[in-house]
């Protein structure tokens, strides 16, 4: 019979991309990819839903270069118990 590994038991190792316990939201890979989606739309043949897209998505950037600042990142805190949005 062949030996198996010895695996930790779910839930107990994290991976390199788990956002588990983390105290903060990272919002630069979001903000990056919205510059870039930009930039092929700009470079897209003009239509009416290719420029609703960039009205859309250069509001999406400013608003989180507005309410994350140069740090791309929001703070997070669970709400107490019974609380909800």
């Amino acid at each position: 019979m062949a030996k198996t590994r010895s695996r930790s038991p779910r839930g107990t190792r994290k991976g390199a991309g788990s956002s588990r316990g983390k105290k903060v939201i990272q919002l630069k890979p979001v903000y990056v990819e919205i510059g870039r989606t930009l930039r092929r739309l700009r470079s897209a043949p003009a239509s009416r839903e290719v420029k609703a897209a960039i009205a859309r998505l250069t509001q999406c950037a400013k608003a989180i270069d507005r309410i994350c600042g140069p740090t791309m990142a929001i703070p997070i805190q669970k709400l107490p118990r019974g609380m909800a949005l």
